[in-house]
């Protein structure tokens, strides 16, 4: 499988590494992948790279700072945008809407709840956010 350059960097330094085998044992279990701040995760946004193939990012550093779960989270995102399935929130190269921050960091992402379910959930907020400005 040809990663996004982010993923084939140095691996995360040890307590990061520990944090991320704690989440894919919770997982495991059926555990949903814990919530985020908005800020942290759309700080996280600003150090991911802007496209897979950008080699500029080092992925053990972004994961240092902003630990396991806002990476993952934000990892989700990228993949979701690096695939065009953002794209009716998307305005230029990276910019989102913000109810999608909003909620990406704190979708309860698990086993049952995964990337299909999360598109789901935008498009029914986005839906509702449309209704509500009616």
């Amino acid at each position: 499988m040809n990663r996004p350059a982010i993923w084939t960097k140095e691996p995360a330094p040890r307590h990061r590494t520990e944090e991320l085998m704690q989440l894919m044992a919770d997982a495991k279990a059926g555990a949903p992948l814990p919530a985020v701040g908005e800020a942290l995760l759309r700080k996280t946004w600003s150090m991911f790279p802007a496209s897979k193939d950008d080699t500029s990012v080092n992925s053990r550093e972004v994961w240092a700072e902003v630990g396991a779960v806002a990476f993952t989270r934000c990892g989700v995102l990228c993949e979701l945008l690096w695939a065009g399935e953002l794209a009716a929130w998307q305005h230029g190269e990276r910019e989102l809407d913000d109810f999608v921050f909003r909620e990406a960091a704190v979708f309860p992402y698990s086993n049952e709840q995964g990337r299909p379910h999360f598109l789901a959930h935008l498009h029914t907020v986005a839906q509702q956010m449309q209704k509500d400005k009616s």
